[in-house]
Protein backbone atom coordinates (compact mmCIF):
# COMPACT_ATOMS: atom_id res chain seq x y z
CA UNK A 1 0.00 0.00 0.00
CA UNK A 2 2.65 2.14 0.95
CA UNK A 3 4.83 1.52 -1.96
CA UNK A 4 1.90 1.66 -4.31
CA UNK A 5 1.31 5.14 -2.80
CA UNK A 6 4.87 6.38 -2.94
CA UNK A 7 4.81 4.45 -6.78
CA UNK A 8 1.80 6.34 -7.11
CA UNK A 9 3.29 9.42 -5.70
CA UNK A 10 6.13 9.04 -7.87
CA UNK A 11 4.04 8.15 -10.79
CA UNK A 12 1.85 11.71 -10.01
CA UNK A 13 5.38 13.06 -9.12
CA UNK A 14 7.15 11.81 -12.32
CA UNK A 15 4.07 13.27 -14.36
CA UNK A 16 4.30 16.47 -12.11
CA UNK A 17 8.33 16.45 -13.22
CA UNK A 18 7.18 15.21 -17.10
CA UNK A 19 5.00 18.09 -16.63
CA UNK A 20 7.09 20.44 -15.40
CA UNK A 21 9.83 18.98 -17.75
CA UNK A 22 7.39 19.65 -20.68
CA UNK A 23 7.18 23.31 -19.54
CA UNK A 24 10.18 24.25 -21.06
CA UNK A 25 9.22 22.41 -23.77
CA UNK A 26 6.16 24.21 -23.99
CA UNK A 27 8.24 27.70 -23.18
CA UNK A 28 10.74 25.97 -26.54
CA UNK A 29 7.58 25.84 -28.83
CA UNK A 30 6.46 29.15 -27.39
CA UNK A 31 9.79 30.23 -28.24
CA UNK A 32 10.03 28.33 -31.18
CA UNK A 33 6.41 30.34 -32.37
CA UNK A 34 8.46 33.47 -31.64
CA UNK A 35 11.47 32.97 -33.59
CA UNK A 36 9.14 32.59 -36.59
CA UNK A 37 7.87 36.09 -36.21
CA UNK A 38 11.35 37.54 -36.40
CA UNK A 39 11.89 35.43 -39.11
CA UNK A 40 9.01 37.23 -40.74
CA UNK A 41 9.83 40.54 -39.91
CA UNK A 42 13.60 39.53 -41.09
CA UNK A 43 11.34 38.11 -44.30
CA UNK A 44 9.48 41.27 -44.55
CA UNK A 45 12.44 43.53 -44.45
CA UNK A 46 14.75 41.27 -47.11
CA UNK A 47 11.12 41.51 -49.25
CA UNK A 48 11.60 45.19 -48.68
CA UNK A 49 14.86 45.20 -49.35
CA UNK A 50 14.57 43.10 -52.81
CA UNK A 51 11.58 45.32 -53.37
CA UNK A 52 14.08 48.26 -53.26
CA UNK A 53 16.67 46.91 -55.15
CA UNK A 54 14.51 47.66 -58.49
CA UNK A 55 14.45 50.51 -58.24
CA UNK A 56 18.01 51.41 -57.60
CA UNK A 57 18.32 49.50 -60.97
CA UNK A 58 15.80 52.32 -62.51
CA UNK A 59 17.52 54.88 -60.73
CA UNK A 60 20.76 53.98 -62.71
CA UNK A 61 18.78 53.86 -65.53
CA UNK A 62 17.60 56.90 -65.31
CA UNK A 63 20.97 58.32 -64.11
CA UNK A 64 22.68 56.31 -68.01
CA UNK A 65 20.05 58.09 -69.52
CA UNK A 66 20.34 61.24 -67.83
CA UNK A 67 24.34 61.11 -68.90
CA UNK A 68 23.19 59.79 -72.77
CA UNK A 69 20.93 63.09 -72.74
CA UNK A 70 23.80 64.74 -71.60
CA UNK A 71 26.31 63.34 -73.64
CA UNK A 72 23.49 63.96 -77.09
CA UNK A 73 23.02 67.55 -75.68
CA UNK A 74 26.96 68.36 -75.46
CA UNK A 75 27.54 66.80 -79.37
CA UNK A 76 24.60 68.81 -80.45
CA UNK A 77 25.85 71.75 -78.17
CA UNK A 78 29.47 71.28 -79.47
CA UNK A 79 28.22 71.08 -83.30
CA UNK A 80 26.28 74.08 -82.84
CA UNK A 81 29.35 75.55 -81.80
CA UNK A 82 31.50 74.02 -84.44
CA UNK A 83 28.35 75.37 -87.06
CA UNK A 84 29.27 78.80 -85.35
CA UNK A 85 33.02 78.55 -85.71
CA UNK A 86 32.30 77.42 -89.36
CA UNK A 87 30.31 80.22 -90.04
CA UNK A 88 32.59 82.86 -88.35
CA UNK A 89 35.52 81.68 -90.07
CA UNK A 90 33.37 81.64 -93.55
CA UNK A 91 32.66 85.62 -92.58
CA UNK A 92 36.22 86.02 -91.45
CA UNK A 93 37.13 84.57 -95.01
CA UNK A 94 34.80 86.34 -96.86
CA UNK A 95 36.12 89.90 -94.80
CA UNK A 96 39.61 88.87 -95.71
CA UNK A 97 38.73 88.45 -99.25
CA UNK A 98 36.78 91.79 -99.47
CA UNK A 99 40.09 93.31 -97.53
CA UNK A 100 41.90 91.54 -99.57
CA UNK A 101 40.42 92.93 -103.05
CA UNK A 102 40.28 96.43 -101.26
CA UNK A 103 44.02 96.27 -101.00
CA UNK A 104 43.89 95.08 -104.31
CA UNK A 105 42.28 98.35 -105.74
CA UNK A 106 44.43 100.37 -103.20
CA UNK A 107 47.77 98.82 -104.86
CA UNK A 108 46.34 99.50 -108.22
CA UNK A 109 45.18 103.08 -106.95
CA UNK A 110 49.10 102.89 -105.74
CA UNK A 111 50.67 101.78 -108.70
CA UNK A 112 49.00 104.90 -110.36
CA UNK A 113 51.15 106.89 -108.49
CA UNK A 114 55.08 107.28 -108.19
CA UNK A 115 57.09 108.58 -105.37
CA UNK A 116 56.77 112.09 -106.37
CA UNK A 117 52.59 111.91 -107.01
CA UNK A 118 50.51 110.41 -109.53
CA UNK A 119 51.27 108.55 -113.04
CA UNK A 120 48.35 110.00 -114.13
CA UNK A 121 48.40 112.71 -117.41
CA UNK A 122 46.35 115.64 -118.50
CA UNK A 123 45.76 117.13 -121.32
CA UNK A 124 44.99 121.09 -121.68
CA UNK A 125 44.25 123.61 -124.37
CA UNK A 126 42.64 127.17 -125.07
CA UNK A 127 39.81 126.05 -123.39
CA UNK A 128 41.91 125.54 -120.12
CA UNK A 129 43.49 129.34 -120.83
CA UNK A 130 43.47 130.64 -117.03
CA UNK A 131 42.45 128.11 -115.07
CA UNK A 132 44.51 126.42 -112.74
CA UNK A 133 46.22 123.33 -113.39
CA UNK A 134 47.31 120.47 -111.85
CA UNK A 135 50.26 120.34 -109.88
CA UNK A 136 50.32 116.38 -109.42
CA UNK A 137 51.19 115.36 -113.04
CA UNK A 138 53.63 112.39 -114.33
CA UNK A 139 53.05 113.89 -117.94
CA UNK A 140 51.06 116.43 -119.98
CA UNK A 141 50.07 116.77 -123.52
CA UNK A 142 49.21 120.30 -124.49
CA UNK A 143 47.18 120.98 -127.63
CA UNK A 144 48.54 123.51 -130.18
CA UNK A 145 46.15 124.42 -132.17
CA UNK A 146 42.95 127.12 -131.31
CA UNK A 147 39.97 124.66 -131.89
CA UNK A 148 41.07 125.00 -135.84
CA UNK A 149 44.28 123.36 -137.22
CA UNK A 150 44.97 127.04 -138.74
CA UNK A 151 44.71 128.70 -135.64
CA UNK A 152 47.30 128.56 -132.63
CA UNK A 153 46.48 127.65 -129.17
CA UNK A 154 46.77 131.55 -127.21
CA UNK A 155 48.16 129.65 -124.02
CA UNK A 156 50.22 127.82 -125.93
CA UNK A 157 53.54 129.15 -124.01
CA UNK A 158 52.57 129.20 -120.88
CA UNK A 159 51.01 125.62 -120.83
CA UNK A 160 54.29 124.49 -122.62
CA UNK A 161 55.95 125.79 -119.80
CA UNK A 162 53.75 123.86 -117.16
CA UNK A 163 54.15 120.89 -118.93
CA UNK A 164 57.67 120.81 -118.72
CA UNK A 165 57.24 120.50 -115.34
CA UNK A 166 55.43 117.37 -114.72
CA UNK A 167 57.90 114.47 -113.16
CA UNK A 168 58.01 112.11 -116.49
CA UNK A 169 57.97 109.17 -114.13
CA UNK A 170 55.74 106.99 -116.39
CA UNK A 171 57.76 104.50 -118.53
CA UNK A 172 57.61 105.67 -122.25
CA UNK A 173 55.19 108.78 -121.85
CA UNK A 174 57.41 111.43 -121.95
CA UNK A 175 56.97 114.80 -119.95
CA UNK A 176 55.67 117.40 -122.16
CA UNK A 177 53.67 116.17 -125.34
CA UNK A 178 51.63 117.80 -128.13
CA UNK A 179 48.65 117.10 -130.24
CA UNK A 180 47.37 118.80 -133.23
CA UNK A 181 43.59 119.80 -134.31
CA UNK A 182 43.33 117.53 -137.85
CA UNK A 183 40.53 118.13 -140.36
CA UNK A 184 39.96 118.04 -144.40
CA UNK A 185 37.81 121.04 -145.94
CA UNK A 186 38.38 119.64 -149.29
CA UNK A 187 34.87 119.42 -149.80
CA UNK A 188 34.19 123.14 -149.05
CA UNK A 189 37.12 124.47 -151.32
CA UNK A 190 35.36 127.65 -152.02
CA UNK A 191 35.25 128.49 -148.05
CA UNK A 192 39.00 127.66 -147.76
CA UNK A 193 42.21 129.98 -148.17
CA UNK A 194 44.64 127.40 -146.98
CA UNK A 195 44.06 124.63 -149.16
CA UNK A 196 47.40 123.75 -151.66
CA UNK A 197 47.49 124.58 -155.03
CA UNK A 198 50.60 122.23 -155.72
CA UNK A 199 53.03 119.41 -153.99
CA UNK A 200 54.75 116.43 -155.20
CA UNK A 201 52.85 113.94 -152.89
CA UNK A 202 52.91 110.00 -152.55
CA UNK A 203 49.04 110.27 -154.38
CA UNK A 204 50.80 111.95 -157.76
CA UNK A 205 51.05 115.68 -157.97
CA UNK A 206 48.43 117.86 -156.16
CA UNK A 207 46.80 120.89 -158.86
CA UNK A 208 44.57 122.54 -156.23
CA UNK A 209 41.54 119.65 -156.49
CA UNK A 210 39.80 117.66 -154.16
CA UNK A 211 42.05 114.97 -154.35
CA UNK A 212 44.24 112.52 -152.17
CA UNK A 213 47.15 114.22 -153.70
CA UNK A 214 46.25 117.54 -152.29
CA UNK A 215 44.60 116.03 -148.85
CA UNK A 216 48.41 114.36 -148.49
CA UNK A 217 49.87 117.69 -148.96
CA UNK A 218 46.83 119.67 -146.88
CA UNK A 219 48.09 117.36 -144.15
CA UNK A 220 51.78 118.10 -144.57
CA UNK A 221 51.39 121.99 -144.44
CA UNK A 222 49.22 121.90 -141.26
CA UNK A 223 51.77 120.02 -139.32
CA UNK A 224 54.96 121.89 -140.57
CA UNK A 225 53.02 125.33 -140.19
CA UNK A 226 52.02 124.24 -136.37
CA UNK A 227 55.73 122.84 -135.84
CA UNK A 228 57.31 126.01 -137.65
CA UNK A 229 55.06 128.98 -136.63
CA UNK A 230 52.95 127.97 -133.04
CA UNK A 231 55.21 125.46 -131.31
CA UNK A 232 58.69 126.82 -131.98
CA UNK A 233 58.45 130.42 -130.47
CA UNK A 234 55.85 129.27 -127.74
CA UNK A 235 58.33 127.16 -126.68
CA UNK A 236 61.05 130.09 -127.06
CA UNK A 237 59.33 132.08 -125.09
CA UNK A 238 58.79 129.28 -122.39
CA UNK A 239 62.43 128.51 -122.22
CA UNK A 240 61.45 124.89 -122.95
CA UNK A 241 62.56 122.49 -126.14
CA UNK A 242 61.56 123.69 -129.50
CA UNK A 243 62.28 121.10 -131.85
CA UNK A 244 59.95 119.07 -133.17
CA UNK A 245 62.15 115.42 -132.78
CA UNK A 246 62.16 116.22 -128.43
CA UNK A 247 58.58 115.99 -128.38
CA UNK A 248 55.57 113.00 -128.90
CA UNK A 249 52.78 114.08 -131.52
CA UNK A 250 49.36 113.22 -131.31
CA UNK A 251 46.80 113.42 -134.23
CA UNK A 252 43.56 114.40 -132.59
CA UNK A 253 40.29 113.37 -135.03
CA UNK A 254 37.33 113.96 -134.31
CA UNK A 255 33.72 114.71 -135.69
CA UNK A 256 33.58 118.15 -134.68
CA UNK A 257 36.54 119.18 -137.26
CA UNK A 258 35.78 119.79 -140.39
CA UNK A 259 35.57 116.23 -142.80
CA UNK A 260 34.68 115.07 -146.01
CA UNK A 261 31.93 112.74 -145.98
CA UNK A 262 29.48 109.97 -147.86
CA UNK A 263 31.43 108.20 -149.18
CA UNK A 264 35.01 105.60 -149.26
CA UNK A 265 36.56 107.90 -151.21
CA UNK A 266 35.94 110.61 -148.66
CA UNK A 267 37.54 108.23 -146.06
CA UNK A 268 40.58 108.07 -148.02
CA UNK A 269 40.93 111.53 -148.91
CA UNK A 270 40.67 112.08 -145.04
CA UNK A 271 43.22 109.10 -144.56
CA UNK A 272 45.54 110.83 -146.94
CA UNK A 273 45.68 114.25 -144.52
CA UNK A 274 46.46 112.15 -141.66
CA UNK A 275 48.99 110.65 -143.77
CA UNK A 276 50.61 113.61 -144.66
CA UNK A 277 50.34 115.22 -140.97
CA UNK A 278 52.53 111.87 -140.04
CA UNK A 279 54.75 112.38 -143.24
CA UNK A 280 56.19 115.79 -141.64
CA UNK A 281 56.78 114.98 -138.22
CA UNK A 282 58.38 111.72 -139.25
CA UNK A 283 60.67 113.32 -141.54
CA UNK A 284 61.76 115.58 -138.29
CA UNK A 285 62.18 112.41 -136.21
CA UNK A 286 59.64 113.41 -134.18
CA UNK A 287 57.01 110.33 -132.41
CA UNK A 288 54.00 109.94 -133.78
CA UNK A 289 50.49 108.81 -132.65
CA UNK A 290 46.74 109.24 -133.34
CA UNK A 291 43.81 109.83 -130.85
CA UNK A 292 40.00 109.27 -131.52
CA UNK A 293 37.42 106.85 -130.44
CA UNK A 294 37.07 104.11 -132.32
CA UNK A 295 33.68 105.15 -133.72
CA UNK A 296 34.56 108.40 -134.82
CA UNK A 297 37.58 107.21 -136.56
CA UNK A 298 35.81 104.71 -138.48
CA UNK A 299 33.39 107.37 -139.57
CA UNK A 300 36.54 109.50 -140.53
CA UNK A 301 39.21 107.04 -141.40
CA UNK A 302 37.63 103.82 -141.82
CA UNK A 303 40.41 100.93 -142.28
CA UNK A 304 43.76 102.28 -142.73
CA UNK A 305 45.82 100.09 -145.20
CA UNK A 306 48.96 98.13 -143.69
CA UNK A 307 50.88 100.33 -146.45
CA UNK A 308 49.82 103.35 -144.74
CA UNK A 309 52.38 105.60 -142.73
CA UNK A 310 49.63 105.38 -140.06
CA UNK A 311 50.14 101.75 -139.86
CA UNK A 312 51.69 100.79 -136.23
CA UNK A 313 51.33 104.15 -134.62
CA UNK A 314 50.83 104.27 -131.14
CA UNK A 315 46.84 105.00 -130.11
CA UNK A 316 45.81 106.96 -127.52
CA UNK A 317 41.65 106.45 -127.05
CA UNK A 318 39.09 108.80 -125.79
CA UNK A 319 35.72 108.22 -124.58
CA UNK A 320 36.79 106.04 -120.64
CA UNK A 321 34.22 107.00 -118.33
CA UNK A 322 36.56 106.82 -115.05
CA UNK A 323 40.17 105.31 -114.60
CA UNK A 324 38.84 101.99 -113.87
CA UNK A 325 37.25 102.19 -117.30
CA UNK A 326 40.40 103.63 -118.83
CA UNK A 327 42.21 100.47 -117.24
CA UNK A 328 39.88 98.16 -118.91
CA UNK A 329 40.38 100.23 -122.45
CA UNK A 330 43.62 99.67 -122.93
CA UNK A 331 42.66 96.15 -123.69
CA UNK A 332 40.96 97.85 -126.73
CA UNK A 333 41.67 97.58 -130.44
CA UNK A 334 44.38 100.01 -131.71
CA UNK A 335 42.69 102.54 -134.50
CA UNK A 336 45.53 101.00 -136.49
CA UNK A 337 47.08 97.99 -137.81
CA UNK A 338 50.30 96.95 -135.67
CA UNK A 339 49.40 99.93 -133.62
CA UNK A 340 49.52 99.76 -129.73
CA UNK A 341 46.43 101.23 -127.06
CA UNK A 342 48.98 103.25 -125.07
CA UNK A 343 46.95 106.09 -123.55
CA UNK A 344 43.48 106.33 -122.72
CA UNK A 345 41.52 109.51 -121.57
CA UNK A 346 38.74 109.83 -119.25
CA UNK A 347 36.80 113.31 -118.05
CA UNK A 348 37.00 114.30 -114.00
CA UNK A 349 36.02 117.79 -112.60
CA UNK A 350 35.90 119.06 -116.10
CA UNK A 351 39.51 118.16 -116.71
CA UNK A 352 40.70 115.29 -119.25
CA UNK A 353 42.71 112.54 -117.34
CA UNK A 354 44.97 110.18 -119.31
CA UNK A 355 46.06 106.81 -117.71
CA UNK A 356 49.05 105.45 -119.32
CA UNK A 357 48.61 101.54 -120.53
CA UNK A 358 51.58 99.18 -119.21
Amino acid sequence: MGMRSALGSVVVTTSAVVALLGAPATAGAAETGTRPEAGSEQSSQTERAERALPTERDTRSSRAEAEQDDAEQADADQAETEQAETEADQAETEADQDEAEAETDADQAEADRTRSGTSLGYDVSHPQCGTDLPDDRAFAIVGVNGGLSTRANPCLSHQLAWAHGSSGRVDDQPAAQLYLNTANPGQVLDLVTTWPTDGDTPYGDCDGGNSLACSWQYGWERAENSALSFVRPAARSARVDSQPSRYTWWLDVETMNTWQIGSDDARDRNRATLEGMAAYLLSEDAEVGVYSTGYQWGRIVGEVPRYSNLAGLDSWLAGADDLEDARDTCDDDPLVPGGTVTLVQYVEDDLDHNHACR
